[in-house]
């Protein structure tokens, strides 16, 4: 009998609610969501060889945009890039490796979006660290900043 008495009042509070949850769980049906807080950074990922250098075959070129990895075997990004490739059997005392790798005078450039990363919040400079790395070490490394610059609408 004392839910008779509630329920001409629980009925819009209970409807109220559950437009009030959905207007947050959803808020581009609503209109609420305004802020475009998103952007894909454009840049170029460099990887330069002097004529001493070489980088065994077996590397991989490791990007972190802002704390967010991505990573794409030297191979591959060479290709990317359309480069001349040089391949010669040598050594690298430091890491004690001998084997095939890239040598000579080179310059290789492959878009930043070529590794996935998506969007990260939207900001005027982000950090940008390349690395090319065999078996754990580092073998070259270049840290950043880029500048922000294509803004995408949340659809």
């Amino acid at each position: 009998m004392k839910l008779d008495k509630f329920l001409p009042y629980l009925l819009p509070v209970i409807t109220i609610l559950g437009l009030g949850v959905f207007a947050f769980t959803n808020p581009e049906i609503t209109g609420l969501a305004v802020a475009n807080d998103k952007e894909i950074v454009n840049s170029q990922v460099r990887v330069f060889l002097d004529e001493n250098s070489m980088l065994p075959k077996g590397s991989d070129v490791v990007v972190i945009l802002d704390g967010k990895e991505s990573s794409m075997k030297l191979s591959e990004f060479i290709e990317k890039s359309g480069g001349f490739k040089e391949i010669k059997n040598a050594e690298i005392k430091e890491i004690a490796y001998v084997g095939e790798g890239y040598i000579g005078e080179n310059v290789y450039d492959v878009d930043l979006k070529e590794f996935n990363l998506g969007m990260v919040d939207k900001k005027k400079e982000h950090d940008l660290v390349i690395k090319v790395i065999y078996n754990n070490h580092v073998l070259l490394e270049n840290k950043r900043l880029v500048e922000g610059s294509e803004s995408i609408t949340p659809t």
